[in-house]
């Protein structure tokens, strides 16, 4: 295990019944391109080893307090994960899966990924970062 442990944002199935969670980033994730998730993949895995972490990687998101993107390019495909630091330290959380298309995040992203990190704060469930099965990760 490297120096970082990810975790992926757990969200309500969208029904009434707020006990049956889904993971968010891994739901995200599976709906890329399988060349796409094993690179997304692979910049997770090298992230957790890292102590710190190169800016062509990781940046804070411009106009949203405490929010930073990954910054990961797949066959001119602009995927951007966005998380946090927290809720304990050397814990980064996944909070929500974005494309950024003519430089700009899809309406909304800043103020999910806000709001999902305040709930994960004050206890909202997560998990341990799931990779898909495009990359084999080491045992």
């Amino acid at each position: 295990m490297g120096d970082w442990k990810f975790l992926d944002y757990l969200r309500p199935t969208g029904s009434n019944d707020e006990t049956t969670l889904v993971n968010e980033i891994l739901e995200w994730t599976l709906q890329q391109p399988k060349k796409a998730q094993a690179k997304i993949d692979m910049i997770i895995l090298s992230l957790q080893a890292r102590p710190v972490w190169p800016p062509q990687y990781v940046s804070a998101l411009t106009g949203c307090p405490g929010i930073l993107e990954l910054r990961i390019s797949s066959f001119g495909v602009e995927y951007r994960p966005l998380g946090c630091h927290g809720p304990k330290a050397k814990e980064f959380t996944l909070l929500i899966g974005a494309i950024e298309k003519g430089g700009a995040l899809p309406k909304g992203a800043c103020e999910t990924a806000t709001e999902r990190r305040k709930l994960v704060f004050e206890g909202w469930p997560t998990c341990e970062h799931e990779f898909t099965r495009s990359t084999p990760t080491k045992a």
